[in-house]
């Protein structure tokens, strides 16, 4: 923990398309934010920092991570303020707490489509949410989790749930969300 309790290096994660993005940029917009003084980085930006990531030559845009490299670089830094790490693959970093946003499947379904993720990328990331893939990654770290579901909220409400948690305003919690529960039929033979 840093200066006022607040934890130094958080991983904000969940499946592709829960929001963790949106919501990290309204974040660091908040004015209770600022007086935190902490930041805000995406999982490929601090592997670029940290050379521990080339952005691919074919599409730029995205960036190959060395998660070796990063875990070594990460734990050998020693933040004054909070850190919080946006990614998928945030919560396989050396971190104090996992923030895990989740997102109701048909949802998360629609908005990968929208955003214009390919058909198999849909379909992997809508069952790694359906079977909590990344809560059970999460749950080998033995690091407190905080999981919230995310599926109706706005960008700025769950940025106040992230701050909340920061400032140690909310309590670990997780595995209340079953996916499969209302989606069983998806798995069962002649499912839709």
């Amino acid at each position: 923990m840093g200066a006022g309790g607040a934890f130094t290096k958080v991983a904000l994660t969940g499946t592709p398309g829960t929001g963790k993005s949106t919501a990290a940029m309204w974040l660091a917009q908040l004015p209770d934010w600022g007086r935190v003084g902490g930041e805000v980085i995406e999982v490929s930006d601090l592997a670029l920092r940290f050379g521990c990531g080339d952005p691919l030559p074919d599409q730029p845009a995205v960036t190959e991570v060395d998660m070796e490299c990063m875990a070594g670089r990460l734990r050998s830094e020693n933040p004054t303020h909070p850190m919080v790490i946006v990614g998928h693959l945030a919560h396989l970093l050396p971190v104090d707490r996992i923030l895990l946003l989740r997102c109701d499947p048909p949802r998360l379904e629609r908005r990968l489509r929208e955003r214009g993720d390919s058909p198999k990328a849909i379909q992997q990331n809508v069952e790694s949410e359906l079977t909590d893939l990344i809560l059970m990654e999460a749950l080998g770290s033995g690091l407190p989790i905080y999981e919230h579901d995310a599926s109706v909220e706005d960008p700025a409400t769950i940025a106040r749930w992230v701050l909340k948690v920061l400032v140690g305003r909310e309590a670990p919690s997780h595995g209340s969300i079953d996916w499969l529960r209302g989606n069983l039929a998806v798995f069962q033979p002649g499912g839709a």
